[in-house]
Order: structure tokens, then sequence, then C-alpha cells
């Protein structure tokens, strides 16, 4: 009965008649310990290919077996799964190339992580900026309708996406496919104001840069139009003038 009490229900064993007598939990966890060292090189490498090969495996069994039986959602669900796990493992690469490079070089991380403070205070201004213009219930209101795109049966745009309309805007044009008239409506989306004034915010980010073989005919043109004058109290030269350490005071 000592024997099976330090064997198997003791944490550190005991002795018996001068024998030592480890508890099985010890030996057990010295095994799996040794085990580990001995098989380090093989066991993460067992486990990273194990555990991708199921999750691979898995929505590609789910879309054949859809696929065989006609499930068509299912084989779309399916479908998107394996999309997503191809576009994770490509994003995974590439995220490891560039830490391996970074960490190879000891650069600075160039990528923005999950949460950037900057970014999510520069957020919380402009949700601030808008429930002060719209209020709390007003910045989710309908600021005005736009259109959708609108085809031919040949691809030809007829109503582009965009434009301002009336909620009721439909329109009506003849198809030559078709060989009659077409009417299209319910093809205007509501725009909330919130919307509005995100997409004034994000056509700001665009700029128009001039083309190389332009700057030199737009530097002569400012040399031409903008020279300095003589007789002027900041008049140096033609190409330079003057400037003023200007200080300003309360």
């Amino acid at each position: 009965m000592d024997y099976l009490q330090f064997r198997f229900g003791s944490l550190i064993g005991g002795n018996i008649q001068g024998n030592r007598i480890a508890p099985r939990l010890y030996t057990e966890l010295t095994s799996v310990y040794y085990n580990s060292i001995l098989s380090s090189l093989k066991t993460p490498i067992r486990a990273v290919l194990g555990t991708n090969f199921i999750t691979v495996l898995r929505p590609w069994t789910a879309y054949i077996g859809a696929r065989i039986t006609g499930d068509r959602k299912t084989a779309a669900i399916a479908a998107a799964g394996i999309d997503a796990i191809g576009k994770a493992y490509a994003e995974g690469l590439q995220m490891f190339v560039h830490n391996y490079k970074v960490g190879m070089n000891r650069g600075k991380q160039s990528y923005v992580g999950r949460f950037d403070q900057a970014q999510d205070i520069a957020q919380l201004q402009k949700q601030k900026r808008l429930v002060d213009k719209y209020g709390t219930v007003g910045i989710g209101e309908i600021h005005h309708y736009e259109t959708t795109e609108v085809k031919n049966l040949s691809g030809v745009v007829i109503v582009k996406e965009g434009l301002t309309c009336e909620p009721d805007y439909s329109v009506t044009f003849y198809d030559a496919r078709s060989g009659g008239y077409t009417t299209k409506s319910n093809i205007a989306v509501p725009v909330t104001n919130y919307e509005y004034e995100s997409k004034i915010e994000d056509a700001k980010r665009n700029i128009f840069l001039l083309k190389q073989r332009y700057v030199n005919i737009v530097k002569d043109d400012i040399d031409d139009i903008m020279p300095y004058k003589k007789g002027s109290t900041q008049y140096v030269s033609k190409t330079l003038s003057k400037g003023e350490n200007i200080k300003l005071f309360k």
C-alpha cells in the first residue's frame, strides 16, 4: 500500500526500506522532457506540417464533397476558405521575409501595427468633428443619393457610378442587342453624411504631379512672370531678394 501511495498518489514520492520511489507523474514528465530534447528537430517540424496539412485539407475536403453532392452553397463557402488560407499563407510568407531582412540588416520596422495610436487619435478627432457638425443622430442621416453603374447587354456604360441623383431616379435606353428599350430603376443608393465627409477627405489624398518633361517649361515661365523688380527695398538681383527676420510679439 505504501508503494502504491508513493507511486500514484503522491507528487514527491517517498522511501521504502532505503529505496527511492519516484512518483509516476514525475517519471512521465521526465520521459516527455527527454524525448522532446532527443527529437527537438523533428517535433516542431512534425507539428507544423501536421497542423498546416489539416488546415489546408479540411476546406478542400468540404469543397470536393460539396461539388460531388451538388451543394453549391457549401462549395462556395469552402472555396472562400481555400482562398482565405492561400492569401494568409502568402501574407505570412511576405511578412516573414520582411522581418528576416529587417533582422539581418538591423533596420526599423516599416509596417503599421494593428494598434496605431496616431491613427486612432486621428479617427477619434474626425468622428468628434462630424458629431459637432451633424449631431450624434445626424451623422448617419442621408446626405444625398448617387447612381450605381448601369450597362447595356454589350457592356457599354449607360450611367456612371457616383452621379448625384434623385431617390427615385431611373433610366430608359435602347439596347441594340435586345432590340428594344430597357428601363432600369432602383439604381439610386443613399449616401450618409459620414460617407459624404469621408469621400471628401479621401479625395484630398490624391495629388497631381507635374510630368518631368514639363518641369523646365514651368520653371522658365515662373522666372519670366515673377522676377524681382528693381526699385524694391528687398531687391538684390533678378534672382535674389532680401528677407526680413519677422518676430511676433504679444
